[in-house]
């Protein structure tokens, strides 16, 4: 599909993530699940939760800034279409 929405129906992988990524994400998933009626169930109510999720965002946000590559869609195929086109140099042979 080559629409706006596109990606998010086609969704096909060349091949799946290393077994340890995948059995990281389940981990923090499962993590996650167990901790909410933890600590939403303790007493203090979905005020500790609020404090748990800030505190997530302010881990987070700062990896932000040392996030590599581009922000922009177009700026990213530019610099692919560049790179193929200098990888295409390299590999042809000097006849002469």
């Amino acid at each position: 599909m080559n629409t706006l929405l596109g990606g998010l129906w086609d969704r096909s992988l060349d091949h799946y993530p290393a077994n340890a990524r995948r059995i990281w994400y389940l981990a923090l998933a499962v993590i996650a699940i167990l901790a909410l009626p933890i600590v939403v169930g303790n007493g203090s109510g979905w005020g500790a939760w609020w404090w748990v999720c800030i505190a997530g965002q302010v881990v987070f946000l700062p990896t932000i800034l040392a996030a590599s590559g581009h922000w922009s869609p177009a700026r990213s195929r530019a610099a692919a279409r560049a790179l193929e086109q200098a990888e295409n140099v390299e590999v042809q042979p000097n006849v002469g």
